[in-house]
C-alpha cells in the first residue's frame, strides 16, 4: 500500500522538481537576455568604432557624411513606436500608472493590426 510517508516524500520530490525546472527556465531566460544585450552592445561598439555614430546619453547621433545605418533606422522606428503608443510612460510615478500606460499602448497597437 501507499503509505502517508511515501505520499509526503513523493509530494516533496515533485515540489523540488518543479522548483528546479522553474530555476532552469529562469536561468535560460536570463542567459538569452544577456546574449541579446551583448549582441546589441557589440553592434553599438562596432558603429562607434567605425565612427558611424556618437552616443550622447540616451541618443544615438549619426555622424556627418554617413549613410543611414540599419541601427539608426531601428532606433528611429522604436522611438516612433514609443512616442505614439507609450508617450505617457516617462510621466508615470508608480507601478499602476506604468501598467495602465503599457496596457493602453498595447491595446491601441493591437487594434491597429491589419
Amino acid at each position: 500500500m501507499f503509505e502517508e510517508e511515501h505520499y509526503q516524500q513523493s509530494k516533496q520530490f515533485l515540489i523540488a522538481y518543479k522548483d528546479a525546472l522553474l530555476t532552469l527556465k529562469q536561468v535560460a531566460d536570463q542567459k538569452a537576455q544577456l546574449e541579446t544585450e551583448k549582441s546589441i552592445a557589440n553592434i553599438l561598439l562596432n558603429e562607434v568604432n567605425h565612427k558611424n555614430i556618437t552616443i550622447d546619453g540616451p541618443r544615438l547621433i549619426k555622424n556627418a557624411g554617413i549613410k543611414e545605418s540599419k541601427l539608426e533606422k531601428l532606433n528611429v522606428f522604436s522611438n516612433q513606436i514609443f512616442n505614439k503608443y507609450f508617450s505617457g510612460l516617462e510621466r508615470a510615478n508608480d507601478y499602476v500608472q506604468v501598467k495602465n500606460t503599457l496596457q493602453q499602448g498595447l491595446t491601441q497597437l493591437n487594434s491597429e493590426k491589419h
